[in-house]
């Protein structure tokens, strides 16, 4: 029989190379880091650079369609969504963990829904290639449009699940996150 190792065993995400190979590949531990406290403010920030550095890239990308300027307004506006995004909706997020139950500190959720922010960045960075293969190619306006809002629904969903998988994670092994959370947050 098999014990998971504990946080302890591993080395903590120290380095931006060592959150992003967290965020991609090693999530389970880095969701048991930030129930332990483990260096919340470092993936806080190494989280916020990620999304304006990524999805920043990404605007700058699905922007050039329509000129330089249009480029650098996108690669300046997308990160801005996804900040006031967060500005918007996390107070409601917070106090509706908290009313059902959740243990987590504010500091502990705030990591968590921007670490998921910036595995979406991450994916949206990914889809780079594409975007720019279509603009290459002189594919219409109106195609490069829907495709880029269909890269960035994907990658959206797909970091929101992540969210989902490592609440479900700590609620299963910690306790710390109720189970009639996870069905809200699935609703």
């Amino acid at each position: 029989m098999s014990v998971a190792p504990s946080v302890a065993s591993h080395r903590p995400v120290s380095s931006f190379p060592d959150f992003l190979r967290a965020l991609l590949s090693d999530r389970e531990r880095f969701f048991e880091e930030v129930v332990d406290d483990v260096g919340l403010s470092t993936k806080l920030r190494y989280a916020a650079a990620t999304i304006i550095g990524l999805s920043g890239f990404f605007g700058v990308v699905a922007g050039a369609y329509s000129g330089p300027l249009q480029a650098v307004s996108a690669g300046i506006k997308l990160p801005f969504l996804f900040f006031a995004t967060f500005a918007v909706c996390f107070p409601a997020f917070y106090v509706v963990q908290v009313l059902v139950g959740s243990r987590l500190r504010l500091l502990q959720v705030v990591v968590l829904v921007l670490s998921a922010l910036a595995l979406t960045s991450i994916l949206l960075a990914a889809f780079v290639p594409i975007t720019a293969f279509f603009l290459v190619t002189g594919a219409n306006y109106y195609f490069q449009h829907l495709l880029n809002i269909a890269l960035a629904g994907a990658a959206g969903l797909f970091g929101m699940y992540a969210l989902h998988d490592g609440l479900t994670v700590v609620c299963e092994k910690r306790g710390v996150y109720p189970r009639k959370a996870l069905t809200i947050m699935r609703a």
